[in-house]
């Protein structure tokens, strides 16, 4: 029985070479652009999550009449950090009492856990924000800056009325430095 050609389905060594190497050629292109769109979408999480919690912990304070504060949080949320390390994770609660510390009866009103592959501080110098009841930051101006690849990419600044900004210009940003 003879075969015919024509009949015949499938592809050549040749065809299947060329498909992988334009296959291959393409991965090699595309992953780099992904990696980017991958840290782009990682740091407009980070800075939504930490602007959403300064408006809450702002909302709160004018809503109840008492001091709120956001800072870095210690493991399991216990309290705050002194050293402005944000990407271990941070908090916001109603001091109740005006001590400037988490304490048993408080009301915890948000919890963000560690950032992996990121690095968020503000320094020791000022590593809290205070809202006071009427919606105003006490203590001078802040900046929360976010590293990534060793590189500023972004900073959340509040100013004293307390109001939270993002910065991504880039000019701005150099006058910061990570770690």
């Amino acid at each position: 029985m003879k075969m015919n050609k024509a009949t015949q389905r499938g592809l050549s060594l040749v065809e299947l070479l060329l498909g992988l190497g334009l296959a291959g050629f393409m991965l090699v292109v595309a992953v780099p652009g992904m990696q980017a769109l991958g840290a782009r979408s990682e740091r407009a999480a980070i800075n939504n999550s930490l602007l959403a919690t300064l408006a809450l912990a702002r909302s709160e304070a004018l809503r109840r009449r008492q001091d709120t504060i956001v800072c870095p949080a210690q493991p399991a949320a216990s309290g705050c950090r002194s050293d402005g390390a944000w990407h271990e994770g941070w908090m916001s609660f109603v001091d109740a009492n005006g001590n400037g510390r988490f304490d048993s009866g408080e009301s915890l009103l948000q919890v963000h856990g560690p950032l992996e592959g990121a690095r968020l501080d503000s320094g020791r110098g000022r590593p809290k924000v205070r809202f006071a009841r009427n919606g105003m930051n006490r203590g001078s101006n802040l900046s929360i800056r976010l590293c990534q690849a060793g590189e500023i990419a972004s900073a959340v600044v509040l100013n004293n009325g307390g109001r939270a900004r993002l910065e991504t210009n880039p000019s701005a940003l150099r006058r910061w430095r990570c770690g």
